[in-house]
């Protein structure tokens, strides 16, 4: 194959060394070795590429010179957007305020919203691509009863907080412990909803669950001891609770600690837990998180990890 002097045997194998694009060193590969004498099924087995493939791209190599080796592909501005700059900004910005029904957004519900109020019928496609180019994800919003008394729980933060940092002033070794039972094969939920990258949502309304799918006795539940200080964890698998398996859990956590160490576990108000027969060994605290506030309780968290 004869092989134009636009660049000499050494200059080819520098662009071929310096090339970080994938087809714009194959394609100068191909010209280098084409330069050297080589066939074009010759070169075709170093570039695992047709011989044609090989003969275009020197072709195109003697018409055009060396730009034409690169992959163009880089330059094509694509498909001309849906929407003008001037739409996503209208897009944005009511996307800084709940949908018009309330609740949370969705695909549908912003589809909808484009159509009235922009005039414009999208497909689904444009409109999860709008939201991830204006740093939208999907998310499992976290779950929060409709009952819940946002200023109580954040009072509740703080006094917890003034408590924890003063016993520890004077010299008490206590452990901030968040609590939570899990039941066996019974899996929450949830729906996934468009909030920006680093957050996560809020969604008021009630629990629902299903049946998973697992080898597992339907009283068969699992308790779980959190420390969001250090990530340490203790988990019981237990058959049913109550208040006498709920004083065997605790006696547990007990033998659990360290030498004059004290746990002080955040926990919520189901029965078993506020029962005047429950036996808390010495060592142990229970506080009680504020009624319909499982937002509040790290370890609730994680159960959306564990379903």
């Amino acid at each position: 194959m004869t092989v134009a002097d636009h660049l000499t045997l050494n200059e080819l194998w520098r662009r071929v060394k310096k090339a970080k694009d994938p087809i714009e060193k194959h394609r100068f590969l191909a010209v280098y070795h084409a330069k050297r004498g080589l066939t074009a099924k010759e070169i075709a087995r170093i570039t695992l590429n047709t011989p044609r493939w090989v003969q275009e791209t020197v072709r195109r190599y003697n018409r055009e010179g060396p730009e034409a080796l690169k992959d163009k592909r880089h330059q094509n501005p694509g498909q001309k957007p849906k929407l003008t700059p001037e739409e996503q900004r209208k897009v944005l910005e009511a996307l800084q305020a709940p949908p018009p029904d309330g609740g949370l957004w969705t695909g549908p519900k912003l589809r909808d919203w484009v159509e009235r109020e922009l005039g414009k019928k999208l497909s689904f496609y444009p409109i999860y691509r709008l939201l991830h180019e204006m740093g939208f994800a999907l998310r499992v919003p976290r779950p929060r009863h409709a009952k819940a008394d946002g200023a109580a729980g954040e009072a509740f933060k703080k006094k917890l907080l003034a408590q924890v940092q003063e016993a520890r002033a004077e010299g008490r070794r206590v452990r901030l412990l968040a609590y939570g039972e899990h039941r066996l094969g019974l899996r929450p939920v949830y729906r996934r909803v468009w909030a920006r990258r680093g957050e996560r949502p809020l969604a008021v309304g009630a629990h629902r669950y299903r049946w998973a799918k697992i080898r597992a006795s339907p009283v068969t539940y699992v308790c779980t001891f959190v420390e969001p200080e250090t990530g340490e964890s203790l988990s019981l698998l237990v058959d049913g609770i109550d208040t006498e398996v709920m004083g065997w859990v605790l006696r547990e956590l007990r033998a659990w600690l360290g030498e004059g160490e004290e746990a002080w576990v955040v926990l919520d108000r189901a029965g078993w837990h506020v029962s005047g027969r429950l036996e808390v060994p010495e060592g142990v605290r229970l506080v009680f998180l504020p009624p319909y506030s499982p937002e509040l309780q790290p370890v609730e968290r994680g159960k959306i990890r564990f379903a």
